[in-house]
């Protein structure tokens, strides 16, 4: 079982201080789906873009501001910045930039955050000049990721960030964040003292008045109110900055300009070309479609063998088009013209946005609109059909997914003579017993990881039965922020391990991983890895660990707000190379064909029942 861990983390490169955090790994991993509303902003035809430029020292000057804003936010440790609403203060705040007729940005700056953070040096001198306070205790952030209050339950949330109370002593040696943005140099406590009622000091009298914010990304102030926080978020808590080499810095000017022309698709475009040079397939921008129609005609593409092949037909569909057929051209431009262009705001990584693009946002209309699509048949004659898009795209994608990596399949099965098959995206942790039982003859096994598993603990307890040594997880990190800038980061291990059970099924195994294999099916197969049973079949998709949220203006729960998600924490592969962006590599990949789909046939199952005759041949 997974069990409570205490964790001791150092903190502070010097003069370090210990906190003992409790992190619940049970149920470590997320169901990982990507929700419907998780839409590529480009439609057909139509390329990501930003909107028209702000001037270069207005722009300069947001720029600085949304750097120390964010700093603030999530690093700053006093009362009055706890107590902000950042989104309200932050579009406020762009405004003021905007119309101030000073060209003292340090002057405007400490006007602006004398309020939030009134122990805040900019250029030198003190936002608020409050009178000094001394005492026994200080308060710090103590985080191992980001999470938002409406998301954070203390007993159960993987992410941790809370205020906690330190001895003075400790707090003293933590020193300030000091560090330059553009021309502006600041200095930020990151532990500031508080009384016997822990109330923070230095403290204003009263905190800042600002404008309510209207609720619609449309407004210009809004919008960039919006890039602050996504940029910000992962500028200080995203993981992977020393694997995927990405100019975060750079990409802040884009995202703010894509705000100056008051239509939020155009933001939404940049936001989600931004995204994707993370790399990352746990990202999805969920915006209720507001960039994006929702309808697709029924049937759904993927890349086989290089190719935009036809891969499912809903049941409603009465067209000549037949499974395993090529799409040349939508509307007369070519498929393939289309698939590169919509690549660039896939959200997914290089290895995988082909297939995404292909499967989810090709074709993307509002209801009932006609397609032309120029395909050609088996035997290599182009032809056109006419379909309509009456379908939610969902309503295609998934069953589509799920066909390809045969979903379908029994939890358990006998192949041929002395080979199981055993469905572990299928098994429960109540199935374990009975299925080890019917097992006890067998000679050979097939593990099956090609869909998303519905029980955490069914395949877990599984595991435990097939090797005799503690099986070891992929080498999992949290990144513990101690400054702004991921400046000083702390990186702690999380290890899992399944412990041998009894019986156990000393037989020769494979198992098999489908292009869909993502996230929890990545986790199982890094256990089988360690097991040493060998992998069959395709490249995974290439992401683990828990979600990260960010929430704006409610979120995705609100009509009118948006939320992305991200990964919140590091893994890698068992040789420490890179796991986001690559995915486990099979020891013998297969990978779906043409002919396979026309003819039904599951050739990643018969290779992998190919290997096992071969093995139970050679014992004998």
């Amino acid at each position: 079982m997974i069990k409570y861990i205490e964790l001791c983390v150092l903190f502070h490169q010097s003069g370090r201080f210990f906190m003992n955090i409790r992190l619940l790994l049970i149920n470590f991993m997320l169901v990982i789906t990507i929700q419907p509303s998780s839409l590529m902003g480009v439609q057909d035809g139509e390329s990501c873009h930003n909107a028209s430029v702000l001037s270069d020292r207005i722009l300069s000057q947001m720029e600085i501001f949304a750097r120390i804003a964010t700093a603030v936010q999530f690093f700053y440790p006093g009362d009055e910045a706890k107590a902000t609403d950042w989104e309200a203060f932050v579009a406020s705040a762009m405004r003021e930039i905007a119309e101030a007729s000073s060209d003292d940005d340090s002057k405007i700056l400490r006007r602006i955050f004398a309020g939030v953070a009134p122990a805040l040096r900019i250029n030198g001198e003190r936002c608020a000049q409050e009178s000094e306070f001394v005492s026994e205790k200080m308060i710090v952030w103590v985080q191992n990721g980001y999470i938002e209050e409406p998301d954070y339950d203390p007993e159960k949330s993987a992410y941790k960030r809370e205020r906690v109370v330190i001895a003075a002593s400790e707090g003293a040696e933590i020193a300030p964040y000091v560090t330059t943005y553009g021309d502006v140099a600041i200095e930020m406590p990151l532990a500031v003292y508080v009384d016997e009622k822990e109330r923070s000091f230095p403290r204003v009298a009263t905190l800042p008045a600002y404008d309510k914010m209207p609720e619609d990304l449309n407004d210009s102030y809004v919008c960039l109110s919006a890039a602050t926080k996504v940029w910000g978020v992962f500028r200080h808590y995203f993981p992977y900055f020393d694997t995927i080499k990405v100019d975060w810095d750079g990409e802040l000017p884009k995202l703010l300009l894509a705000c100056k022309s008051g239509s939020e698709k155009h933001f939404f475009n940049t936001l989600r070309r931004s995204l994707t040079r993370f790399q990352d397939n746990h990202i999805n921008l969920m915006n209720h479609s507001r960039d994006l129609p929702l309808y697709t005609v029924p049937v759904a593409f993927d890349l086989v063998q290089n190719s935009l092949t036809v891969i499912y037909k809903a049941e409603d569909d009465r067209s000549v088009i037949s499974i395993a057929d090529e799409l040349i051209a939508i509307d007369g431009v070519s498929a393939r013209e289309l698939l590169s262009e919509k690549t660039l705001c896939s959200l997914r990584s290089d290895h995988r946005s082909d297939s995404e693009v292909a499967l989810n946002y090709l074709i993307r209309r509002e209801k009932d609109e006609n397609v032309t699509l120029t395909l050609k048949n088996r035997a290599g004659e182009l032809y056109s059909a006419v379909l309509k898009s009456s379908h939610h795209y969902g309503d295609i994608s998934w069953p589509a997914e799920k066909a390809y990596s045969f979903e379908d399949m029994p939890l358990t099965q006998l192949v041929e003579s002395g080979i199981h098959y055993v469905n572990l995206s299928k098994i429960k942790a109540c199935d374990v017993k009975q299925i080890i039982e019917k097992l006890k003859d067998a000679k050979a096994l097939v593990l099956d990881l090609r869909n998303y598993p519905v029980d955490f603990m069914g395949w877990w307890n599984f595991l435990s039965h097939v090797s005799t040594a503690n099986l070891s997880s992929l080498p999992m990190f949290y990144h513990i922020p101690m400054a702004p800038d991921q400046k000083r980061t702390e990186i702690m291990a999380v290890p899992q391990e399944i412990e041998p059970a009894s019986p156990q099924l000393s037989i020769p195994a494979v198992a098999l991983s489908s292009k869909f294999s993502m996230s929890q099916n990545e986790h199982a197969l890094g256990f089988i890895q360690s097991a040493k049973i060998p992998v069959v079949g395709e490249r995974t998709f290439g992401i683990n660990g828990n979600w990260t949220y960010i929430h704006f203006m409610g979120g995705y729960k609100s009509k009118e707000g948006f939320s992305v998600t991200f990964t919140g924490m590091e893994l890698k592969q068992h040789d420490s190379s890179a796991l986001i962006g690559v995915g486990i590599i099979p020891d013998i990949e297969v990978n779906r064909t043409v002919k396979g789909l026309r003819q039904g046939n599951d050739e990643l199952l018969e290779t992998a029942v190919s290997i096992l005759r071969k093995e139970i041949k050679d014992q004998m």
